[in-house]
């Protein structure tokens, strides 16, 4: 599958009209295999602004939807938010926008860095010189079989005030594809029915829509996200 395959699952004629909530939700929740490197191709070719703006409302739309007593899970997935949304601002920053928006993604209600998460765009002393995208510093592991090879970190050319858009591409498509398989099919939350007891184990984005569809009179779980805390958020590094 190439990028023809993903204009065919999002039912749209070209990367120029990706700019609706719906087109980034089916990319992110789309059981379709697509190759990292059509990803890649795919999200050099849309509107960087678009982009971090649809990335801050999904998760948005996400963080809702959790059940409230799962607060742990929250900040993780509030801390996994803030990171792509930082990345993509920095796309999007990289592209020359001017119309005011902040390097910040408001992704996270207004939170911040809730809980012991480190995540979004912030800066780091000077004693490296360097900006630092994201969260805890786990190596730069890839889900779902991405081995990485032919995608290093070193530079490319630079693209802003010591952006290297190159890379700030590469690292978005890396966290949006980890995410993607991990929410969809190597997750494990348990949801218990209330009305007989009955425990069964789904993908966090299965979860998500059991609780979506409660909250519409549907059948009424209780839930427990504690095996899915194992995501492993990465930190990554641009000069400034």
């Amino acid at each position: 599958m190439g990028v023809e395959g993903i204009l065919g699952i999002l039912g749209i004629e070209s990367p120029d009209d990706f700019g609706f909530f719906e087109y980034f939700a089916d990319l992110a929740e789309s059981r379709d295999d697509i190759p990292f490197e059509a990803l890649h191709k795919f999200f050099s070719l849309v509107d960087h602004r678009a982009l971090a703006d649809l990335t801050g409302g999904y998760f948005e739309e996400l963080l809702d939807c959790i059940p409230g007593d799962q607060i742990e899970f929250y900040t993780l997935m509030e801390a996994v938010g803030m990171n792509l949304c930082g990345l993509a601002e920095r796309l999007a920053g990289g592209d020359g926008d001017t119309d005011g928006h902040d390097d910040d993604c408001d992704c996270g209600h207004g939170h911040g860095s809730a809980g012991s998460h480190d995540s979004g765009v912030h800066e780091h002393g000077s004693l490296d010189g360097h900006r630092h995208v994201g969260a805890d510093s786990h190596g730069h592991g890839h889900a779902g079989g991405h081995d990485g090879g032919g995608h290093g970190h070193g530079g490319a050319g630079s693209n802003g005030a010591g952006f290297d858009k190159e890379r700030g591409l590469l690292y978005y498509t890396e966290e949006f594809f980890k995410f993607r398989l991990w929410y969809l099919f190597d997750s494990k939350a348990v949801c218990r029915d209330t009305s007989d007891g009955t425990e069964t184990e789904m993908p966090v984005a299965e979860a998500i829509v059991a609780h979506r569809l409660e909250k519409l009179g549907g059948r009424a779980y209780s839930y427990d996200f504690s095996g899915c805390m194992d995501y492993p958020l990465e930190e990554y590094i641009f000069p400034v």
